[in-house]
């Protein structure tokens, strides 16, 4: 028997079909969202109220495990602690709150790093939006491990290139000292050995420790990490002659004029004097490649201050870099050299090393020759 309904009765079944036709419509696209979206009740204690299919995957609870339940229920009591406290945040404040990184212990799926949005809606209801961010941090990390190894094994090419020139330095005060010991001894046997005599070459012997402890502490420097150091009031000029006190004697062996060219002194910048001091090494020993094998070849450092900026120029005899090459120089992994003698590594990782400090490395095609340019914000020194 067919029941003929009046048009009131059908204007609402009409209207209920449709509500739960966007009922499904809405449900559908929450749990299809490839982010995490839950919901909360704060009239009945934070309690879930909304679940979705990718929280469910997140956290390998299923939406009839949570619902009706609180943070507490699933999360260490440090973590449901944290989450009630931006939550009363979020609603006392009535505004978005972003949570930017916050790890996880999930019951199920274990340690998870996620990104979230919670916003109030009303003053009853909290909607979080979470993301989960764990395999980026993950890869961050071992791209951040790998640079760091990138790094160590520029320095080590480097150390590796000045180890002759470094074995000299040091060779040649021992060979000083030694002499000079020798020779205080046989004056003492045979009596002769007067106090002037004896003062004059322990200030000899003082003068070359000096000089080898200064080799050594730049090449304990040199060699170390010097990322995590604190940032500190540095002079310029210490920095320099840390570098140079590594470099020097390669360049004189090979007939290179070093020169050091410092009008102002006492001028300071901000920074870690060890991640300077290496860059100025990557800059040194690329000069002395580029000179080798010139007629009259010579490198220069040189500073100058002006409105705010000390700028360290590394000039050297070498031919002005082509145009074509010069877009590439700060690239990671580029290089000039032939294979087996650089990894390319050296300017990109300068560069990133200044940029940390707030400064700028570039190379100057204004110049006749090559010339590199440090910028680096002064800072009064310290009194």
């Amino acid at each position: 028997m067919k029941i003929l309904l009046n048009s009131e009765t059908q204007r609402e079944i009409e209207i209920t079909e449709s509500l739960e036709q966007q009922k499904f419509f809405l449900d559908s696209i929450i749990d299809n969202l490839p982010l995490a979206m839950f919901c909360k009740d704060y009239q009945q204690g934070g309690t879930f109220v909304g679940w979705n299919k990718t929280a469910e995957s997140l956290w390998g609870l299923k939406t009839s495990e949570v619902l009706g339940k609180s943070d507490s229920d699933f999360f260490p009591a440090d973590q449901s602690n944290f989450f009630k406290e931006k939550d009363l945040e979020t609603i006392e404040s009535g505004k978005l709150v972003f949570v930017e990184e916050e790890p996880v212990d999930s019951p199920a799926t274990g340690k998870r790093i996620v990104r979230t949005w919670k916003v109030p809606i009303g003053d009853r209801f909290l909607l979080g939006i979470s993301q989960d961010i764990t395999e980026q941090k993950n890869l961050e990390t071992q791209l951040e491990a790998q640079k760091l190894m990138a790094i160590h094994a520029s320095k080590m090419a480097s150390l590796g290139e000045m180890s002759g020139g470094i074995a000299h330095e040091i060779n040649n005060p021992l060979a000083i000292i030694k002499s000079n010991l020798s020779l205080l001894q046989k004056l003492q046997h045979q009596g002769k050995l007067d106090s002037a005599t004896f003062d004059s070459r322990m200030e000899v012997i003082n003068t070359t420790f000096e000089r080898i402890r200064s080799v050594v502490d730049g090449l304990r420097h040199f060699s170390r990490d010097g990322s995590n150091d604190s940032l500190d009031h540095i002079l310029v000029e210490n920095a320099i002659n840390d570098a140079v006190s590594l470099c020097k004697e390669r360049f004189k062996n090979k007939g290179i004029d070093l020169k050091v060219l410092i009008k102002e002194d006492q001028l300071c910048f901000s920074g870690r004097k060890v991640q300077i001091s290496q860059v100025l090494i990557n800059l040194l020993n690329n000069a002395f490649a580029a000179v080798q094998g010139t007629e009259e070849p010579w490198v220069k450092i040189s500073i100058k201050h002006s409105d705010g900026l000390i700028s360290i120029y590394i000039d050297d005899s070498g031919r002005s870099i082509n145009s074509h090459i010069k877009e590439k120089l700060f690239q990671p992994f580029f290089s000039t050299k032939v294979v087996g003698e650089g990894m390319g590594l050296g300017l990109s990782t300068s560069k990133g090393i200044i940029e940390d400090h707030g400064g700028r490395i570039y190379f100057d095609d204004t110049q006749g020759h090559t010339r590199f340019v440090i910028e680096l914000k002064s800072k009064e020194r310290r009194r």
